[in-house]
């Protein structure tokens, strides 16, 4: 039998990761989108809170503060690395190219990005 989380938990976990580790720091916690070679292709911030958590299924639903104006490089968008506001990797979340939120991904709208670009975020939901 697999286990599985009470929402309850998740909802503590969640709101525990977004307010002690994800907003820690002077700085805002950010999404830097990597290609598969672990290049920096965009940096996204976002706001601080840094998202919310649905208190029904407890996914947390990080929030753009601003988008990247000016990407440092061209490729093609495999993961981001969520760090939090010391700078510190929490995790690494795949990214795919879409219109519409999709659970356990940053969705962004195009994964091919050249120098120079602006990248917004879609959506970007844990759990």
């Amino acid at each position: 039998m697999a286990y599985q989380y009470s929402v309850t938990t998740i909802v503590s976990v969640h709101t525990h990761l977004r307010d002690n580790i994800l907003d820690t720091g002077s700085s805002n916690a950010t999404l830097a989108i990597m290609d598969a070679s672990d290049t920096l292709l965009a940096s996204i911030t976002l706001t601080k809170p840094s998202g919310t958590v649905n208190a029904t299924t407890g996914q947390l639903t990080l929030t753009q503060d601003s988008p990247e104006t000016n990407a440092p490089a061209a490729g093609t968008a495999d993961h981001a690395e969520l760090r939090g506001g010391d700078g510190n990797v929490v995790c690494t979340i795949p990214v795919v190219e879409g219109s519409a939120a999709q659970s356990g991904a940053v969705v962004i709208s195009n994964k091919n990005i050249i120098v120079g670009a602006r990248v917004d975020l879609i959506s970007a939901t844990i759990g």
